[in-house]
C-alpha cells in the first residue's frame, strides 16, 4: 500500500516543519508493516509518500496512540494552512532499486 499524505505549511515556518517532519521519521521506523518513506516538496505543500505492507498496517499505524499524539502536536503548531488530505493506494507493480539510505534517522528530542 502506498499512503501520500498532503499538506499546506506556511512557508516562514518551514523548519519548524522539517524538525516535526523528523520526528515522524522516528515514529515511522518503528511501526510494523512500514516499508519505506518520501518527504517531497512543492511549490507550496509539502507531501509524505509511505510504503506499506498492507492496509492493515496502515490502519493500525493511523489509529495509534503515537501517531494520533503526533498529528495533534502538529496541529497546535499553527504552522499548518488548511487540514491534511491523505490518499492510500494500492500498489500493482515497479521497481524501487535498492540503494543505501538516503536520509539519516534522527534521535527523539
Amino acid at each position: 500500500m502506498v499512503r501520500i499524505s498532503r499538506l499546506k505549511i506556511d512557508p516562514s515556518r518551514m523548519t519548524e516543519y522539517e524538525r516535526h517532519e523528523s520526528q515522524g521519521l522516528y515514529l515511522l521506523l518503528k511501526q510494523k508493516g512500514f516499508i519505506s518513506v518520501l518527504f517531497v516538496r512543492g511549490k507550496n505543500d509539502c507531501a509524505t509518500i509511505t510504503l506499506w505492507d498492507d492496509m492493515q498496517t496502515v490502519d493500525a499505524f493511523v489509529a495509534s496512540p503515537a501517531y494520533v499524539e503526533y498529528q495533534k502536536r502538529l496541529d497546535e503548531t499553527g504552522m499548518l494552512l488548511g487540514d491534511e488530505s491523505a490518499e492510500l493506494l494500492e500498489v500493482k507493480g515497479g521497481f524501487v532499486r535498492p540503494t543505501e539510505q538516503v536520509y539519516e534517522a534522527p534521535t527523539p528530542e
